[in-house]
């Protein structure tokens, strides 16, 4: 049963297709009792032999979702219903998906740090689903799973989503992964935790490479070097500290990652330098401005002779300028290495 442009489902209108979703694909639509636009999922049963079986997957999603609770890095679940031998779900209407942010950017992040603002938002997300009761397992995390609300990420689509009732991990009885995202363990049907880390890993280092760490086609060459291969490493452009959460988030061994994504989180707020008030003896000093940039340790700060830039020296080989009116970051010099 095709969808068209104009059709109405109950109460929505379907505006414009928006993508595949999990098990279904996704339209932006007006609710015409409100005016407002909403994103459509919608799950249509291939034939009448099928529809047990889609509704079952549906009742999963929905328990999923709901068992997701509310955050705000979750996307939330706002209806769900059968009509018209269709099964709905519908939910705010994101700007983008984190995957057409990536193909709008050449494929990457635009720097280094808008990756890690946009991976602080994933991990959140994360933990929250990992620390629920019982812990709440993605199983799909990819960047088209990504939605933008302007500047905040949320976790969507929990088609593949399972609690973790007892144990630390779940043994599948049916390998559900999208290639290229998937952990080793996952190829032996066994998912935990550390397997959303491994995802989370692999979208971070995609936006900091512009493509993925393993690029064979899917099947057995893919599943062979996630198996027995190291990532490739990232350019040495990209701070060290940076490229040692992607290595540990791709250990093949899951207990040698972060343990959780709150300390994926730790680890990558960590990387980011805040600079401190200068301490002067006998001076009071008012924290006006707080610039954010560097990676590691800066070693220098000046202002012009004339008070209107600031010019920052970084261990991370970089030299920052900025406007002291706004603190706003002007230019990034690169190329010292000492």
């Amino acid at each position: 049963m095709e969808i068209n442009e104009n059709d109405r489902i109950g109460p929505y209108r379907m505006e414009s297709y928006l993508g595949e979703g999990g098990f279904g694909e996704v339209w932006r639509a007006e609710d015409t009792r409100t005016g407002l636009f909403v994103a459509v999922k919608i799950i249509i049963p291939n034939s009448e032999d099928d529809l047990s079986t889609t509704l079952n997957a549906a009742v999963k999603e929905v328990k999923s979702w709901s068992a997701a609770g509310e955050h705000p890095n979750i996307h939330t679940l706002e209806d769900q219903e059968y009509r018209d031998g269709k099964v709905i779900f519908v939910s705010q209407c994101a700007e983008m998906s984190l995957h057409k942010w990536l193909q709008k950017h050449q494929s990457k992040a635009p720097s280094p740090e808008r990756a890690v603002k946009m991976m602080l938002g994933i991990t959140s997300g994360l933990e929250h689903l990992h620390t629920r009761q019982p812990p709440l397992l993605h199983r799909d995390l990819k960047p088209e799973n990504v939605l933008l609300f302007g500047e905040i990420a949320k976790l969507a689509d929990f088609g593949l989503s399972r609690s973790l009732s007892q144990g630390s991990h779940i043994k599948l009885t049916k390998r559900l992964a999208t290639w290229g995202y998937a952990a080793p363990e996952v190829y032996n049907d066994e998912y935990r935790v550390e397997s959303d880390i491994w995802s989370a890993g692999v979208m971070l280092y995609e936006m900091l490479a512009g493509h993925l760490p393993f690029r064979q086609q899917p099947g057995p060459s893919l599943m062979g070097v996630v198996l027995n291969r190291l990532a490739p490493p990232l350019p040495d452009t990209i701070p060290v500290a940076l490229r040692d959460i992607v290595m540990r988030c791709l250990e093949k061994d899951p207990k040698a990652r972060f343990r959780s994504a709150q300390e994926m989180q730790n680890a990558l707020s960590a990387s980011i330098v805040r600079p401190a008030a200068v301490r002067g003896k006998g001076i009071a000093l008012t924290k006006i401005r707080e610039l954010i940039g560097h990676w590691g340790p800066f070693s220098a700060v000046a202002y012009s002779p004339d008070g209107k830039w600031i010019v920052s020296g970084g261990n991370d080989g970089t030299a920052k300028v900025w406007e002291a009116s706004s603190g706003r970051e002007l230019r990034t010099l690169t190329g010292h290495t000492s």
